[in-house]
């Protein structure tokens, strides 16, 4: 069996510090999906350490599509701790090992749902 540890280093470019009525924000990274824990990055950058079988992701910090894609969570957060925004980083989005995802979508709001890697 394939097994092993991929290192991704994620940073978040420009994510706002306000959105509308949830106040000041900030993003965590949702190191494990299911009971949901957070991990706050330093700044806004993490390097997670994403165990491999057969090539692909797995583990309690991964998620999973039903087509079988495998992905990170990023979640908003805001001032009473409540997530109310979540980003998805997929294993096929990640060519190297730092990768640089958009902090808002194009109306400046909290970037979310399939994240927007930059060069």
């Amino acid at each position: 069996m394939d097994t092993g540890i991929q290192r991704v280093t994620v940073e978040i470019v420009s994510p706002p510090a306000e959105f509308g009525l949830e106040g000041r924000i900030r993003v965590v990274w949702q190191s494990r999906v299911r009971p949901p824990e957070w991990t706050e990055g330093e700044g806004f950058r993490w390097t997670i350490d994403v165990p491999l079988r057969e090539g692909r992701w797995s583990g309690s910090m991964v998620g999973r599509n039903s087509d079988g894609r495998r992905f990170l969570y990023f979640v908003w957060v805001n001032q009473a701790g409540r997530g109310f925004r979540r980003i998805k980083l997929y294993q096929d989005q990640v060519a190297g090992p730092v990768v640089r995802i958009a902090g808002t979508m194009k109306d400046g709001s909290p970037a979310c749902s399939t994240s927007r890697v930059l060069e």
